[in-house]
C-alpha cells in the first residue's frame, strides 16, 4: 500500500542505515534548533518503503507468554500507549516484538521497530525514528515537526525499545507524536514507566519457573521456563535428551535462576562445554561471571547478566544505588516499615524511604506484591546478589545484617507473646513465608563473634512458627549453626536445646531427643529455671508417648503442666494439656476426656483458631480408643470443617484419614474418605504434635473385627486409594548402588547436609539423590523411606 506523502518530509532511506542526505550531527543540532536542517527539497516528494513496517522475522521459539499477549492485546484496545516494562532478562523486548506482529494488520501505514539502544540524546531518539521510517526533514523543519506532519494521517504502530536509558526524551517525543497524530500508537519498551499522560503498563514477570522434583523434571508437566531451557538447549547441542538426573539439576536450573529468559537462555548456552550438573554447581558462588556468552550482534546489556544489571545499576541515583545495595540483607518479600526499620540513618532518612522504594519499583529492580491486605516488595535473586556485592564493598554489610537481625528479634518477640491468641494464624502465615530470612539471620549469628546466643533466642521465639517450612531434618540443620556456634548455659541455649530435641522426635529420632532432655533438665537445674524445667519434663513425656510407652509419659506431662501453670503461660499449658491428653487416651486413663476438653475451653477463651482442630482431633482420639466409634466420626467432622476454616488443610487430612478408618468399620464409606484414602504421617508436619501413634496399631477395646478392619485399611496405602504394595517394591530392587547408601543414612536420620560430608559428596549432590530416592519409591517424606529401608532394605 503506498505510504501517503508529506509536504515537509523526502527522500526514501533503507531499513537500517542512516537517511541519504542527513548526517547524525545534521539530525541533532535540528532536534534541538528547529531553524536547522539540509536545504529544501522538491516539494510533494514522497518517502517510499513498504507500509508493512520493518518487524524483524523471529529467529527462535517464543515460549510461553500466552497471558501477556492476551493482556497486551486487550491494554492495545483501549490505550494508545503501552509500556512494557520489568527488570532487565526478562523478555520485554521479544514480548513487545511478538504482540505488534499479532496485531500488525490493524495498521495499514505499517509496524515499525525502532531501537534506541545507542540513543543518548534527544536527537538520537528522533534520528532513530526517522531512520527506521526511511524518512528526511525537509528544509527547515525540525526531525520532530517532520515525524509530526508524516504521522499525521497515519495508522501505524511504532514500537520503541528499550527507553530506559533516555527516559526523559522518549517520553517528550512519544507526548508529542501521539498529540499530533490521532491514530497513532505506540508500544514502548523500558525498565521504568515512561510517565507520559494515557500510557498503560503491561508488567513482564519472569517464566513460571519449576520445583526441582519429579514431577516437573520428568516431563509429565508444561513448565514454561523448563522448556525454554530444553530449546535453547537444543539449538546448543542439536538434540537434547536428558537422563533422569540432568533433567532435575536443569529444573533445578530454572527454578535457581527464578524464571528470567536471559539467564536461562544463557545457562543454556553453556551446555556447549558442561554437562546440566556442572552447570548448577557453578551456579551459585559465581552466577553473574558465569552467565554470558550471548550472541555477537545483541547489544551489551544482554550479552551477559552482569551487564544487563550493570545497566540497571547505571541508570539509578547515588541513594537508589545506596538503598538497593541495603535491601540485599532480605531473602523474600518485605514491607516499607522493615525497610525503615532495617535500611535508613542519616544517610537515607526515614523520611525519603517511601520515594525511594517507589523509584526503584518504576525501574523494575524492585517488584510489588500483595499480602494480607499489605504491599511487599521483592527482590529477584540475582538482583538480590548483585546490591549484596555492593554493599559488601561498601564495607557496611555487617552492620546491616545486624540491624536486620534486631528487626526480625522484635517481630518474633512480638509474634511470641502473641502465640495464644487470635492473631495466631496470621503470624504463622507472615513467618512461614519469611522463613528464609529467618534462616538468614541465624547464618549471621552463626558467622558473627558474640551473637550465637541471640540466634539461639531467635529459635526459641521462632520454631512454633517455622515448623511447616520444611522437614524435621532440615530446621535441625539451621539451628545446628547457632548450637555449634555458642555452648555457654544460657536460657537461650536452654530453650535451644528443647526446640533441637522436639525436631529430633519429629523426625524419629527418639534417643537423640531423650539425650536433649536431659541437656535441658540439667541446664534448668544449673540455673534454677522452673521453665527450663518444665521444657525437660515435656520433652521426655513426649519421647514416652513416641516409644509407645504412654503411662511412663503421664508423670513428667504432669508436672510440666503443673509449672506451667504457675508461670502462666497458656501456650504451653495448652501444648502440655494436649499432649497429656493423648498419653491418658493410650493407656485408658479416665482423665483423658477431662483433659481433652479443658484444652479445647483454653483454644475457645483464647481464640485460637489454628489449634482448636488439634483439640478436637484429641476428642476424636479419645473417642475412637473407648470406642465410641460413632461419635469420633461426629468430632472428627468437626475437626475438619475446622480444619479447612482456620487454614489447618494437615489437620483436616488427619482427620479425613481417620474417617476412611471409621467408614471401613461402621459400614457407610463417604466418597472424601474412598478419595483421599489413608494418609500417613501428616502428623509430622503439623504445627504442634498430634497423636503419637497410628491409632490403626491400637488395641480398641479387644473387639478382633474392630482390630481387623482397623489392620486392613493401613493396607490401603497412600492418598487417594494408592494400590497395595508391589511384591518387588524394595530398595536394592528399586535404587542405584549410590542411592541405597544414601537411602540407609536416611534411615539414620541423617540431614542432607550431614549425608555429603559423609559420602563426600556435595550437599547438591546429596539433594538431588534424596529427590530421586522419594520420586522412585512413590514417598513422600523422608521418615517414610527410613520406615521403608528398615522394613525391606535387604528385599
Amino acid at each position: 500500500m503506498p505510504r501517503r506523502s508529506s509536504p515537509h518530509v523526502t527522500g526514501s532511506a533503507p531499513r537500517s542505515g542512516r537517511p541519504a542526505g542527513l548526517s547524525v550531527s545534521a539530525v541533532a543540532s535540528a532536534a534541538t534548533d528547529p531553524t536547522a536542517g539540509p536545504p529544501v527539497p522538491p516539494p510533494g516528494a514522497a518517502a517510499k518503503g513498504p507500509a508493512e513496517g520493518n518487524l524483524p522475522a523471529e529467529t527462535s521459539r517464543l515460549i510461553g507468554r500466552r497471558r501477556e499477549l492476551a493482556q497486551g492485546r486487550k491494554l492495545l484496545s483501549q490505550a494508545r500507549l503501552l509500556t512494557v516494562t520489568g527488570p532487565g532478562g526478562i523478555g520485554k523486548t521479544r514480548l513487545a516484538l511478538r504482540l505488534a506482529q499479532t496485531v500488525r494488520r490493524s495498521y495499514p501505514a505499517g509496524a515499525w521497530l525502532i531501537d534506541l539502544t545507542a540513543a543518548t540524546t534527544a536527537g538520537d531518539v528522533a534520528l532513530a525514528v526517522l531512520t527506521a521510517l526511511g524518512l528526511r526533514p525537509g528544509p527547515g523543519v525540525s526531525p520532530v515537526g517532520g515525524l509530526t506532519e508524516h504521522l499525521r494521517s497515519q495508522r501505524a504502530l511504532i514500537v520503541l525499545d528499550t527507553c530506559e536509558h533516555v527516559l526523559q526524551p522518549a517520553a517528550l517525543l512519544i507526548r508529542t507524536l501521539l498529540e499530533a497524530a490521532p491514530s497513532l500508537q505506540v508500544v514502548a519498551t523500558s525498565r521504568q514507566a515512561l510517565g507520559v499522560d494515557g500510557e498503560h503498563l503491561l508488567l513482564v514477570p519472569p517464566l513460571p519457573a519449576p520445583l526441582p522434583d519429579s514431577s516437573t523434571s520428568g516431563g509429565g508437566v508444561r513448565n514454561d521456563a523448563l522448556e525454554l531451557f530444553t530449546d535453547r538447549a537444543v539449538s546448543v547441542l542439536g538434540a537434547f535428551r536428558p537422563s533422569t538426573d540432568a533433567a532435575l539439576a536443569a529444573a533445578t536450573i530454572c527454578h535457581r535462576l527464578e524464571g528470567i529468559p536471559l539467564a536461562i537462555e544463557l545457562a543454556a548456552s553453556r551446555l556447549r562445554v558442561l554437562t546440566c550438573e556442572q552447570i548448577l554447581d557453578r551456579l551459585d558462588e559465581h552466577r553473574l561471571a558465569f552467565l554470558t556468552g550471548g550472541g555477537r550482534t545483541s547489544p551489551p546489556h544482554r550479552r551477559s547478566l552482569q551487564a544487563g544489571i550493570d545497566w540497571s545499576y547505571e541508570l539509578c541515583s547515588d541513594r537508589e544505588q545506596e538503598l538497593w545495595a541495603r535491601l540485599s540483607v532480605f531473602r523474600t518479600a518485605f514491607g516499607l516499615a522493615a525497610v525503615e526499620a532495617v535500611c535508613t540513618d542519616e544517610t537515607l532518612p526515614r523520611a525519603a524511604a517511601l520515594d525511594l522504594v517507589a523509584t526503584l519499583v518504576d525501574k523494575s529492580v524492585l517488584s510489588r506484591e500483595d499480602h494480607d491486605g499489605q504491599v511487599t516488595y521483592r527482590m529477584l535473586g540475582t538482583v538480590r546478589r548483585y546490591g549484596e556485592r555492593h554493599l559488601q564493598e561498601r564495607g557496611s554489610r555487617p552492620d546491616f545484617r545486624r540491624r536486620h537481625l534486631d528487626h526480625h528479634r522484635a517481630r518474633l518477640r512480638q509474634a511470641e507473646a502473641e502465640w495464644f491468641t487470635a492473631r495466631q494464624t496470621g503470624w504463622v502465615a507472615r513467618l512461614q513465608r519469611e522463613a528464609p530470612e529467618i534462616g538468614a539471620v541465624l547464618r549471621f549469628c552463626s558467622e558473627e563473634p558474640g551473637a550465637a546466643d541471640l540466634g539461639m533466642e531467635v529459635v526459641g521465639s521462632a520454631w512454633r512458627y517455622l515448623l511447616g517450612t520444611g522437614g524435621p531434618l532440615d530446621e535441625r540443620d539451621r539451628l545446628a549453626l547457632v548450637l555449634d556456634a555458642g555452648t555457654d548455659p544460657t536460657p537461650a541455649r536452654a530453650r535451644a536445646l528443647r526446640v533441637d530435641g522436639l525436631l529430633a522426635l519429629f523426625a524419629g529420632d527418639i534417643a537423640g531427643g531423650e539425650l536433649r532432655a536431659a541437656e535441658c533438665q540439667e541446664l534448668a537445674l544449673a540455673m534454677d529455671r522452673s521453665a527450663g524445667r518444665a521444657e525437660a519434663a515435656q520433652l521426655a513425656g513426649l519421647a514416652a508417648v513416641l516409644r509407645r510407652e504412654p503411662a511412663k509419659a503421664l508423670a513428667p506431662l504432669e508436672g510440666a503442666l503443673a509449672r506451667y501453670r504457675a508461670l502462666g503461660d497458656s501456650g504451653e499449658t495448652w501444648a502440655t494439656l494436649h499432649l497429656l491428653s493423648l498419653a491418658a487416651s493410650l493407656c485408658g486413663d479416665d482423665r483423658a476426656e477431662e483433659m481433652c476438653r479443658e484444652a479445647l475451653a483454653l483454644c475457645d477463651a483464647h481464640g485460637v483458631e489454628l489449634l482448636r482442630p488439634h483439640a478436637l482431633w484429641a476428642v476424636a482420639l479419645q473417642r475412637w480408643l473407648e470406642p465410641d466409634i460413632r461419635r469420633a466420626v461426629e468430632v472428627l467432622r468437626e475437626c475438619v470443617r475446622a480444619g479447612r476454616s482456620s487454614g489447618n488443610r494437615l489437620l483436616a487430612e488427619q482427620a479425613l484419614d481417620l474417617l476412611a478408618r471409621a467408614d471401613l468399620l461402621t459400614g457407610s464409606p463417604t466418597e472424601e474418605a474412598a478419595r483421599l484414602g489413608a494418609v500417613r504421617e501428616l502428623w509430622l508436619q503439623a504445627a504442634v504434635p498430634l497423636a503419637a501413634v497410628d491409632p490403626s496399631t491400637v488395641p480398641v477395646g479387644g473387639d478382633s473385627d474392630l482390630r481387623r478392619a482397623s489392620s486392613e485399611h493401613h493396607l490401603l496405602g497412600s492418598p487417594a486409594g494408592a494400590a497395595t504394595e508391589p511384591a518387588d517394591h524394595s530398595p536394592r530392587r528399586i535404587l542405584t548402588g549410590r542411592e541405597y547408601e544414601v537411602a540407609l543414612l536416611l534411615r539414620q536420620g541423617l540431614s542432607d547436609r550431614q549425608i555429603a560430608a559423609r559420602l563426600v559428596i556435595s550437599l547438591r549432590t546429596a539433594q538431588g539423590h534424596v529427590h530421586r530416592i522419594l520420586r522412585k519409591s512413590g514417598f513422600t517424606s523422608r521418615t517414610q523411606v527410613a520406615t521403608w529401608v528398615q522394613a525391606r532394605g535387604a528385599g
